[in-house]
C-alpha cells in the first residue's frame, strides 16, 4: 500500500521471451475511503504511520481479490461499476483485517495533505496536465493552489510552466535533432504558431532562426 503523495520509482527486468510488464494498481480516494470506513463501522486511531509504503503481508482476501480481478484484465473486460465498488471495498476490508493497526493509514490518508510545491512542480512540470488537474493532485483547490503558488514561486502557475516548457524546447533544439514541429507537441502547445509565437517572445529568435545560429 503506497501513501499518497508518494513518488514511486520501479524497474522490470525480463526474461527474452516477454515482451513487455504490466503494472496493475487499484486506486482508493479520500471520499470512498470515509466511506467505507463509516460504513464498516471501524474506529480510526489518530496517530500516523510514517512509512510511505506498506507491505501488507501475504493476505488472503487481498489475493483472492487480485485474482478475481486479474481475469478481468486478461480477456480485456471492463467490469461492471456496482461490481467495481463491491471490490474497492473489499480491499479496505483485506487491508484492515490483514492487520488492525493498517487503521491508521486511512487516518492520514483520509485527511487533507497538501504536497510541497517545490517538489510537486518539479515531478509535475512536463505532465502538460491542467491547472484544475495539478491542484487536485497537490491537496489543493484551484484559489488555493493559485495562491500559494505565488507565495512560492513568485509568479502565476501558467507562467511559470510557460517558462519551464520554453526552456525544455530551447534546451531540445540545441542538443537533439528534433525540429519545432516535433517539440511543440511534445511539449503540451496547442499548436505550431503559437509556440513559434512564444518562443520569440521569450527569448528573441524564433525555434528556425535558433538552429543555425
Amino acid at each position: 500500500m503506497v501513501r499518497k503523495l508518494t513518488e514511486l520509482n520501479y524497474f522490470k527486468t525480463w526474461d527474452d521471451d516477454e515482451g513487455y510488464a504490466i503494472v496493475n494498481a487499484m486506486v482508493l480516494n479520500d471520499a470512498f475511503i470515509k466511506e467505507v470506513i463509516q460504513e464498516l463501522g471501524y474506529k480510526i486511531p489518530e496517530r500516523e504511520i510514517r512509512e510511505p509504503v506498506v507491505n501488507l503481508g501475504n493476505n488472503t482476501i487481498l489475493k483472492g481479490l487480485y485474482n478475481s480481478l486479474i481475469l478481468y484484465a486478461t480477456e480485456n473486460q471492463v467490469p461492471d461499476k456496482h461490481l467495481m465498488y463491491l471490490k474497492t471495498k473489499e480491499a479496505i476490508l483485506g487491508i484492515i483485517e490483514a492487520n488492525p493497526d493498517h487503521l491508521a493509514l486511512f487516518y492520514k490518508f483520509s485527511k487533507p495533505v497538501k504536497a510541497n510545491l517545490r517538489e510537486f512542480m518539479h515531478y509535475h512540470q512536463a505532465s502538460h496536465l491542467p491547472l484544475p488537474a495539478l491542484a487536485d493532485l497537490s491537496g489543493r483547490s484551484l484559489s488555493t493552489f493559485n495562491r500559494d503558488f505565488r507565495k512560492v514561486f513568485h509568479t502565476t502557475p501558467h507562467k511559470w510552466l510557460l517558462k519551464n516548457r520554453l526552456n525544455q524546447a530551447k534546451e531540445l533544439l540545441l542538443t537533439s535533432e528534433k525540429g519545432a514541429s516535433d517539440i511543440y507537441l511534445e511539449l503540451g502547445f496547442k499548436d505550431l504558431a503559437h509556440f513559434s509565437r512564444a518562443f520569440k517572445k521569450e527569448f528573441g529568435l524564433s525555434p528556425s532562426e535558433l538552429r543555425p545560429r
